[in-house]
């Protein structure tokens, strides 16, 4: 039987083949599926190098060509009719196209794949299709790696974030990581800020490469032979706060996934609705662009981007946004703001009020005002996670944020 060869695209219909040294390449050009001349077949992300899957065969045979028929074979040929490795049958009954309603803006089937047909995949994954009707995904390399493709704010069981790579909140207001030295750096694209949070306090780790969220759902980090370097502590959690779907009513448990949310907060959800773990339990340090005032803010002085407020601890802070926005921070996440649109700076007022603005012109206030000549006003920024407004040393205004809580529905969040 004759093979057409084929040398673009990013599908082997049957009847095609894949020559020696050749490649198809995914649709949006980052990864690329070769035959290799020392008789590997392989799938490659085009940037890293990274290689996400071979074949099995030994290294050094001589292929030929890699075939597609038209019995549902994928087969890696060598000389005189030798196969070397063939893509053996790993999964049934899963329509080729559809499929799971997948919140992170994934690649989805929006086509039926030509029968019998391989297809590479944007994500990194190669699938074969029966040739018959209707088509099932019969065999899948299931070595997809969703941290290469564009916006992934959540990682299923069994996918990875490699170094280089980062995961966007999906609201774009938060960027996670991973460093060489095993740190995970968390960061704000509003508020061009960092919080570095430490898996191994004082490790001399510089390594670190692939950022797994395990098949048996607990998050680790690995060096570049894959070996363990962290495992996240899974702890138990309380059913009735975290475990169940936010929508409609369902008591169903959150299906496993780590997670980036809209606020900053980083989620590892267990296989069990009793187990997950948070990136708030690890040790962390934020650092900033720019100056620290100290813990509070008096009539007189003028907070723009340049500068920002940090309680004694060191825990939390307050800055300036790009985006008319002051905000209150722990690490990494947003607890609460205060937003203006086309703002520029913030301010204390002699009447015992707290201004979003620019120039004299406020834009956003505390309604606390009606205090002058009734003692120090002050905006202080505390040890206990509150951002208060004391006036006389009597509270008048307070975030609500102590020991970490967060309080953002109120400000337009």
């Amino acid at each position: 039987m004759q093979f057409e060869a084929v040398t673009s695209g990013s599908t082997l219909k049957p009847g095609q083949c894949l020559a020696v040294g050749q490649s198809i390449t995914s649709n949006n050009g980052k990864i690329s599926a070769t035959v290799q001349k020392d008789g590997r077949f392989i799938v490659q992300h085009n940037e890293t190098k990274d290689i996400l899957f071979s074949s099995n065969q030994p290294s050094g045979t001589t292929p030929t060509k890699l075939t597609v028929g038209y019995n549902n074979d994928v087969i890696l040929w060598g000389p005189k009719g030798t196969k070397l490795w063939e893509a053996t049958e790993n999964q049934t009954g899963r329509e080729a196209y559809g499929g799971d309603d997948d919140d992170d803006a994934r690649e989805r089937f929006s086509h039926r794949p030509t029968p019998g047909s391989v297809e590479l995949g944007e994500k990194g994954n190669l699938s074969l299709y029966n040739s018959n009707w209707p088509n099932y995904l019969l065999w899948t390399s299931g070595s997809a790696v969703p941290g290469y493709f564009g916006k992934v704010s959540s990682l299923k069981p069994g996918e990875t974030l490699v170094i280089g790579q980062k995961m966007l909140s999906k609201n774009g207001d938060h960027e996670l990581s991973l460093l060489p030295s095993g740190i995970l750096q968390l960061r704000n694209t509003r508020f061009n800020s960092n919080a570095y949070y430490f898996t191994i306090p004082d490790s001399k780790i510089t390594n670190a490469k692939y950022l797994v969220f395990g098949v048996d759902t607990f998050l680790e980090i690995r060096d570049a032979n894959y070996s363990t370097i962290w495992r996240a502590s899974y702890k138990k959690r309380d059913l009735e706060r975290g475990s169940r779907y936010q929508n409609g009513n369902s008591d169903r448990p959150e299906a496993p996934r780590f997670k980036l949310t809209d606020e900053g907060s980083l989620v590892a959800i267990g296989s069990s609705e009793y187990e997950s773990w948070s990136l708030s339990e690890l040790p962390n340090g934020p650092t900033l662009t720019s100056t620290n005032i100290g813990d509070a803010l008096r009539p007189g002085t003028i907070l723009g981007p340049d500068k920002y407020l940090r309680s004694n601890n060191g825990e939390y802070v307050a800055r300036f946004g790009t985006k008319g926005e002051f905000a209150l921070f722990r690490g990494g996440q947003m607890l609460w703001r205060a937003k203006a649109s086309k703002s520029d700076s913030v301010w204390m007022s002699d009447d015992g009020n707290l201004n979003v603005g620019s120039g004299t012109n406020s834009k956003w206030q505390s309604n606390t005002g009606g205090n002058a000549g009734k003692g120090d006003l002050v905006l202080v920024v505390q040890d206990d996670g509150n951002m208060c407004i004391y006036v006389g040393g009597q509270p008048k205004f307070a975030t609500g944020t102590a020991h970490g809580r967060q309080n953002l529905d109120r400000d337009g969040y």
